[in-house]
């Protein structure tokens, strides 16, 4: 999108010092506040709203701490996981080659049962580096026409 000539002029412009003179040194805070708000005065506009258009006093990213910027997603959780799980992606990887299926048609058929599911998802299940939860695992079943239980069985005694 293109500038306004007369924009233009004002973001090419170097900051100068109070004194007027050009400044090659890096400003504190207190100094680059002043610098913004002359700025500020030479283009018309409110003071504090020549950084990128918004007032950075009301910048929730520079007035808050990275503590209290919680964005909603939930913390990573450990990837660790246990024998049941284990035993479920071996199953599931045994099973499929049995029935000669490749992962991106077994990932197509678990899709198509409403567990959407792609050929990665799957891979990395069956290499035991993604967690399977439940409803992942009955439609995985359901997939490869077997009952959930046979997914978490261990190997054959006699």
């Amino acid at each position: 999108m293109p500038r306004n000539p007369s924009q233009k002029d004002h973001i090419d412009k170097p900051l100068t010092s109070a004194g007027g003179e050009a400044t090659t040194q890096h400003p504190t805070s207190d100094t680059l506040s002043a610098l913004l708000d002359a700025r500020a005065d030479e283009m018309g506009v409110p003071p504090r709203a020549v950084c990128a258009g918004r007032n950075i006093a009301d910048d929730r990213r520079l007035t808050k701490p990275a503590s209290a910027r919680y964005n909603g997603a939930m913390a990573a959780r450990s990837l660790e996981i246990g024998p049941a799980g284990i035993r479920a992606a071996r199953n599931i990887e045994i099973l499929r080659t049995e029935r000669g299926l490749p992962q991106r048609e077994l990932a197509a058929r678990v899709t198509a049962l409403g567990r959407p599911m792609s050929n990665t998802m799957l891979s990395r299940i069956e290499r035991a580096q993604r967690r399977c939860d439940i409803d992942d695992l009955v439609a995985i079943a359901q997939a490869l026409h077997v009952p959930v239980p046979a997914l978490l069985r261990g190997p054959a005694t006699t």
